[in-house]
Order: C-alpha cells, then sequence, then structure tokens
C-alpha cells in the first residue's frame, strides 16, 4: 500500500487516453430553409436529439447531438 501511495504521489492522476464511452457525443448542424417535421423525426429515430435551433441566412440551422 505504501508502494501505490509513493507512485501516486509521484505521477499524480494519469489521464485516461481514451474518454469513457458514455461521454461520447457526436454533433452536427444542418442548415435548411424551413423546419420538417419528418425530417425531425428520422433524426430521432436514428438517435439524435435536437439541442438548438437558431435563424440563419439559409434559414434555420439545427443543431444536433447524440450519445455514441
Amino acid at each position: 500500500m505504501i508502494r501505490r501511495v509513493e507512485e501516486f504521489a509521484l505521477e499524480g492522476f494519469l489521464p485516461n487516453p481514451e474518454p469513457h464511452p458514455v461521454s461520447h457525443y457526436e454533433y452536427r448542424t444542418l442548415e435548411r430553409p424551413e423546419l420538417s417535421v419528418e425530417e425531425l423525426n428520422e433524426l430521432g429515430l436514428d438517435g439524435w436529439k435536437l439541442a438548438g435551433a437558431l435563424r440563419s441566412p439559409a434559414g434555420v440551422r439545427l443543431i444536433l447531438v447524440r450519445r455514441l
């Protein structure tokens, strides 16, 4: 136990090279002239959630997120 404490004192927390799978997210932005309920439903079936919608010169910008 003393050896482990000494190792930790020298090295500290070692970062994990890969984040835990629960914290893997994918983001997507789409620009559309108008909102389409059918398209949003299809994206929802694929696991995408609407995180936000903004006005854009093209119409509306959709910000989507899903957990991998």
